[in-house]
């Protein structure tokens, strides 16, 4: 390997140099497509945290309307007129 790479660099420079561009240009695209999972799997991630908050609020909300008519209450029932 080593003597490949020796005659190579001494025979055909401008192979080497594209070589070399061409491994420099796929690592930039595969970290730019790693960079851009990661974002979109935490974008995922704070939706789903926002979406659980909204619903415990909703739920909070829920229950202190239901306390704060209690005579609404499920399973109160009343025969009482007037």
């Amino acid at each position: 390997m080593a003597v490949k790479l020796a005659q190579l660099i001494l025979n055909d420079p401008h192979v080497l140099a594209q070589i070399v561009l061409t491994l420099a240009l796929v690592n930039i695209l595969l970290n730019r497509a790693l960079d851009f999972v990661f974002q979109l799997q935490y974008l995922k991630l704070v939706l789903q945290r926002n979406t659980e908050a909204l619903q415990s609020r909703q739920r909070v909300y829920c229950a202190q309307a239901l306390l704060a008519f209690p005579h609404f209450q499920i399973g109160h029932r009343s025969h009482d007129v007037g």
